[in-house]
C-alpha cells in the first residue's frame, strides 16, 4: 500500500479532538494543531509522556503540534475545525503557507463577514475546482471520542479528495456517506443549531412532544426553502445532513443549541444563559447571518426571523413558539 501523507485537522477543539482520534483508529497519521497554546503544550506532554488522549492511550499516529507551520508540513489534506468566527482567518493562514493544500472543513456555520456558505467561501479564496469537502451529519464529539456507532456525510466537488478522506475515517463504528452536495451539506450544517435554539425554548416551556415535532417539521421545510434557491439537493435535507443532524441537534441535551434554547425557555436571560451552557453556541452569531443570506436569495425563514428577536429581546419565548406553530 502507496505511503499516505498525514492530514492535518486544524482546530483542537472538542470537535477536532474527536475526528482526529477517528481517523488514528484506521492508523493513518494526524497532525493537529489549535490556537490555544496552553492546550497544545498539553497535549505534547501526554504524547511524550504515552498518557490519555480523550481518555484513551494517546494514539502513536497523533502528532500535536506547536505552530500551524508544522502541522502543514508534509501534508496535501486539511480539514479545518474550528468556529466559523475565526475560518476564514483561519483559511487565509492555511493557504499562505500551503496554498495547493486541498480543503475539507468539519465547522458548521457560516463566514459572518459576508453571509457566505463556507464552501463558498473557501472557492473565494481558491478557485471553483479547487478541491473542496465538508464533514457534516449527526455526530457529538463525545460520542465519536468514546467510539460508538456514528454515520456522517462527506462531500465534495473532487472524487479523489472525498474518496481519501472516507479512507481515512470510514471503519465498522464511524460510516461515511458520499456526496458532491458541498452547498446542501453546508447549508444542514448551518441551519439545524438555529432550528435547535427553538425547539429547546419550545421544551423549555415545557410545550410537550406536539409541539417540539411540529416545530421540527417546519423547521426541514425551512431549510429546504434556502436550499432550493442556493441549488441544493434536496435529497439532502431528507438525509444524515438534514434530518438526521436536525433531530440529533434538537432533541439531545448534547446540544449546546438545544441547552440554550431550553435555558430561555425556562426564563434565563441570554447573556445568563450563554455563560451557562458555556463554549460556542453557533446558532446565535449564524441566525442573524442566516437572514441577511435568505433576504439576498428572497427566501422567507420565519424561525430564523423569530430566534433573531428573541436575541434582541423585542420577543418572549412564548410568542415565538406560539408564532412559528
Amino acid at each position: 500500500m502507496a505511503k499516505v501523507n498525514p492530514l492535518a485537522i486544524i482546530g483542537a477543539g472538542a470537535w477536532g479532538s474527536a475526528l482526529a482520534l477517528a481517523a488514528t483508529r484506521n492508523h493513518f497519521a494526524v497532525q493537529l494543531f489549535g490556537n490555544d497554546e496552553y492546550h497544545m503544550q498539553s497535549l505534547i506532554a501526554a504524547r511524550d509522556k504515552q498518557g490519555l488522549f480523550l481518555g484513551t492511550p494517546f494514539p502513536q499516529e497523533l502528532i500535536p503540534c506547536k505552530n500551524l507551520e508544522e502541522a502543514l508540513t508534509g501534508v496535501d489534506d486539511v480539514l479545518i475545525v474550528v468556529p466559523s468566527q475565526a475560518f476564514t482567518s483561519v483559511l487565509k493562514d492555511i493557504l499562505h503557507i500551503a496554498p495547493s493544500v486541498r480543503i475539507g472543513f468539519a465547522t458548521k456555520g457560516l463566514a459572518p463577514q459576508n453571509q457566505q456558505l463556507l464552501s463558498d467561501e473557501v472557492i473565494n479564496h481558491t478557485s471553483a475546482d479547487h478541491p473542496i469537502a465538508v464533514l457534516s451529519g449527526p455526530s457529538f464529539a463525545s460520542e465519536v471520542a468514546r467510539d460508538v456507532p456514528t454515520a456522517v456525510v462527506i462531500a465534495s466537488n473532487n472524487t479523489d479528495f472525498r474518496q481519501a478522506l472516507k479512507t481515512r475515517f470510514d471503519c465498522d463504528l464511524f460510516r461515511i456517506s458520499e456526496s458532491d452536495d458541498l452547498r446542501g451539506v453546508s447549508l444542514c450544517g448551518v441551519m439545524k443549531n438555529v432550528m435547535a435554539i427553538a425547539v429547546g425554548i419550545s421544551d423549555g416551556l415545557n410545550y410537550g412532544a406536539n409541539a417540539r415535532s411540529a416545530l421540527i417539521t417546519h423547521a426541514l421545510q425551512e431549510m429546504q426553502a434556502l436550499g432550493q434557491k442556493l441549488g441544493a439537493d434536496d435529497a439532502t435535507f431528507t438525509g444524515l445532513a438534514g434530518v438526521g443532524d436536525l433531530v440529533l441537534t434538537a432533541t439531545d441535551d448534547q446540544s449546546r443549541n438545544r441547552r440554550f434554547g431550553l435555558a430561555i425557555g425556562q426564563g434565563m436571560a441570554v447573556d445568563k444563559a450563554l455563560a451557562d451552557v458555556g463554549g460556542t453556541v453557533e446558532g446565535v452569531a449564524n441566525a442573524p447571518v442566516l437572514i441577511e443570506l435568505a433576504t439576498k436569495h428572497h427566501v422567507t425563514v420565519p424561525i430564523c426571523q423569530h430566534v433573531v428577536s428573541l436575541l434582541r429581546g423585542d420577543i418572549e419565548p412564548e410568542t415565538l413558539v406560539k408564532a412559528l406553530l
